[in-house]
């Protein structure tokens, strides 16, 4: 990362002049084999959010007892049970790098589905936060 501490408030955020972004690159390889990973990588759904800004956890947040502090606005959220003990989270790919690749869903990226059940059509929708 370019940038390891963000603006605290919005207004400064506006003040840096920096352009803050998301850059997207919607169905890249998620292995150089191109093989999908299922088993390593969460659905966007399972991560924790922050309550108050909606970010996304990452390996920059803090954790305690009373909750997580976001990296982005310093609030304090609940832990979800997913991110309970420190051991559980010390294998999880979204708290060890600061990029991650996250499927949007089974069916939408062709990944093994039950037998007999519908495929998504079309092209995946890539939400952007």
């Amino acid at each position: 990362p370019t940038l390891l501490a963000l603006p605290e408030r919005p207004t400064l955020k506006d003040s840096a002049g920096l352009p803050f972004g998301v850059i997207a690159t919607p169905l890249a390889p998620l292995a150089s084999d191109g093989a999908y990973a299922e088993h390593e990588l969460p659905y966007a759904e399972q991560l924790a959010r922050c309550e108050h800004c909606f970010a996304y956890v990452n390996p920059f947040c803090v954790f305690a007892r009373s909750g997580w502090r976001c990296s982005l606005c310093g609030a304090i959220s609940a832990t979800p049970r997913r991110y309970a003990s420190e051991t559980a989270r010390a294998d999880l790919p979204e708290l060890l790098s600061d990029a991650i690749e996250l499927p949007l869903g089974r069916a939408s990226l062709g990944a093994p589905t039950e037998a007999g059940a519908p495929q998504a059509e079309g092209l995946p929708e890539l939400p952007l936060v």
